[in-house]
């Protein structure tokens, strides 16, 4: 890209708009990020079966050991599709994914 900096009038409506969609992006992305690592640190074992993850369902109030799991293993999903700076497919239906199962 040729330009290296966008500008904007500070007073649009329309640039304001894009600041704070720009700006919930970077902060879903670092949330994402640093929950993870959290979550991580709550695996008690090597985090390949259901009973590893006891900690991690009381913290976050999950009904099981077994939902805890699959929510650490799709929110890493995402992590896995969105962090990278390598050429990933599916990242719009990993994301709509995840969005519909933690509603």
């Amino acid at each position: 890209m040729a330009v290296g900096h966008i500008s904007f009038t500070s007073s649009n409506q329309g640039r304001e708009r894009i600041r704070v969609l720009l700006s919930h992006l970077e902060q879903g992305l670092d949330s994402l990020d640093e929950e993870i690592g959290t979550m991580s640190q709550m695996i008690d074992g090597d985090g390949t079966q259901d009973s590893h993850y006891t900690y991690m369902t009381t913290h976050y109030g999950f009904g099981s050991n077994e939902v805890a799991h699959a929510a650490f293993n799709e929110l890493s999903a995402i992590k896995g599709k969105v962090l990278v700076d390598t050429s990933v497919t599916n990242v719009h239906a990993a994301l709509i994914q995840a969005f519909n199962k933690f509603r």
